[in-house]
């Protein structure tokens, strides 16, 4: 993962100053006759006082182009303790 840069992001959970984190990582798989590669390109804005991501996008595809998963998860709401 790398640090790309200082974001405002908004989520149902409200607008936050966010770090984005990006990454890919690339896999080749080999259990139980499964074989393929491909990658899983990764997104996450990280807020120091949420403690946590707020949004995160994950993208896996194979190296036939079929996608495996496409997700975007956004925190709905939170509360500081």
């Amino acid at each position: 993962m790398t640090a790309v840069a200082w974001e405002d992001v908004t989520v149902p959970a409200g607008t936050f100053k966010a770090l984005k984190m990006a990454g890919i990582t690339w896999y080749r798989r080999t259990d139980a006759g499964k074989g393929g590669a491909g990658k899983i390109v990764s997104n996450y804005w990280f807020v120091p006082e949420v403690k946590r991501p707020v949004k995160l996008e994950i993208l896996n595809v194979a190296s036939n182009r079929i996608v495996h998963q496409d997700q975007t998860w956004e925190l709905l709401k939170f509360r500081v303790r």
